[in-house]
Formats: structure tokens, sequence, C-alpha cells
């Protein structure tokens, strides 16, 4: 029983530490020349089969606009990227621009959804997701609350 906790405790560490090719995942993603970051990314507790919101910060500081397509994770089958658009209900959006220069918070107005979720989301624990654009994808530490 304490092998098998151990070996549980020691390979949820390895999947978190080693889904960046070998370098542990911090809770800042950056690209190589730091002019593109994702912070403060959260989700909220869900049930097994439910979906949760996933909020974060985006600081876009590149000389170019990047195209957001959304947020991808093993966790759930599902995702897309919502926005409130008036006072309807949330809109499905096929992709997000962050114009070059600028800060976007994806909270209130808008947000990520991830559907179907593989398990229950725990407040306090973890998980991998991936944001992606056209041209590449960054890894990402979310935290359940």
């Amino acid at each position: 029983m304490i092998h098998s906790r151990m070996f549980g405790a020691v390979l949820l560490y390895s999947l978190l530490s080693g889904l960046a090719g070998g370098t542990a995942l911090s809770d800042t993603a950056t690209d190589l020349v730091g002019a593109f970051q994702v912070h403060s990314v959260s989700a909220s507790a869900a049930p097994a089969g439910a979906c949760t919101k996933v909020q974060l910060m985006v600081d876009n500081e590149s000389r170019d606009d990047v195209q957001i397509l959304g947020v991808s994770s093993d966790m759930a089958t599902r995702a897309r990227i919502l926005a409130n658009v008036g006072s309807r209900q949330p809109v499905a959006l096929d992709s997000f621009i962050i114009p070059s220069g600028q800060s976007v918070e994806f909270s209130q107005s808008r947000w990520f959804e991830l559907c179907g979720l593989t398990r229950s989301l725990a407040p306090g624990e973890a998980f991998a997701a991936e944001l992606r654009t056209p041209r590449w994808t960054s890894p990402l530490i979310v935290h359940v609350h």
C-alpha cells in the first residue's frame, strides 16, 4: 500500500515536471524571448463529465498580434472559448486576437471552457493544459479553486 502511494506521488510529479521535454513547468508560460506570457491560470472545481471555467491572463509584449485558438487538456473531451456579448447567452468564438503590446484577461467577459471532464476537479489540485495558437502551444499548469 505504501509503495503504491509513493509510486503514485512520483508518477504525478514526473507527469507535471516532464511535460515540457524534461524541464519542470512553471506557473507562468513564456515564449523563448519572454515577449508573450501566460499567468494566473485557474479553473473551477467540477465533477467528472461536467464543464469547468478556465481563467488566465495573457501579456503580449511582442511586435506581433497573437491569435489564440483555445486551451486543451487531457482532462477534457471538448474545449471552447466563450464570450459575453451584450445581455445574450455566452457566444463560442473560433479564436481571439491579442494585439501587440496588450494584456488580456480571460475571466469575466471572455474565458475558456473545458467540458467532458475525465475526472472530478477538487480545490487545491492542479492539472496540465496547453494554450494553442496557429504557430505554437504553451504548456500550462491550471490550479483548481
